[in-house]
């Protein structure tokens, strides 16, 4: 095939950029620890959502957009650094709080663990300005229409696939346990790296 080497080495790059601990996956991480594997797998359905939505935006051009109009992307980057430093607030400030395993059944609480999946992914608007360096650099300029859909499909089902994993990993009951006894410390670290996490998205220079 004329394009598979283009599509191995967007797949290699992407599961290796990926894989690079950021917000979506404390988050994952300490919602799976500390609820139940229901709860982290809608974070990670959220993140997933996500990861189809930002290649498809940069590859019809979004991108472009961001970097000719300065300001737009400034404000976004602001709010969605805001939005990460008030999650790490909130993970601080529950490290005193009990567990509480609510019931999976529950849809509202469903629901608004998919949302903050979905806007923390949302978050970092400097992915879609990467996103259309990255396809600027991999993809051929002549590349046909169902090249740039495989490759939106190789973001998306990675993205899914690597998140779930994390949710099934720290929702077992070994890791459930050892959360339980260090939750204090753990959240607290937790909340500290997604506060400095938004202030380097906020002060960072693009």
């Amino acid at each position: 095939m004329e394009y598979l080497s283009v599509i191995v080495a967007i797949f290699s790059a992407h599961v290796l950029l990926m894989i690079t601990p950021g917000p979506n996956v404390l988050l994952i991480a300490q919602v799976s620890a500390t609820q139940s594997r229901m709860s982290g797998l809608r974070v990670a359905l959220g993140v997933g959502l996500m990861g189809f939505i930002w290649p498809t935006l940069a590859i019809v051009g979004l991108s472009v957009v961001f970097q000719k109009i300065g300001g737009l992307y400034i404000v976004l980057k602001i709010i969605g650094a805001l939005y990460l430093m008030y999650l790490g607030y909130k993970t601080w400030h529950s490290a005193s709080q009990p567990l509480d395993f609510t019931s999976d059944h529950d849809a509202k609480r469903q629901r608004h663990f998919f949302k903050m999946g979905f806007f923390t992914s949302l978050s970092n608007p400097k992915v879609l300005v990467f996103m259309g360096s990255f396809f600027t650099a991999m993809l051929p300029i002549e590349a046909p229409v169902w090249l740039k859909v495989v490759v939106i499909l190789i973001f998306g089902i990675n993205s899914l696939w690597w998140h779930t994993m994390v949710a099934y990993a720290f929702s077992t009951n070994r890791i459930q346990k050892i959360y339980a006894r260090f939750k204090g410390l753990l959240e607290r670290i937790t909340g500290g790296l997604l506060v400095l996490l938004g202030l380097r998205l906020m002060i960072a220079r693009d």
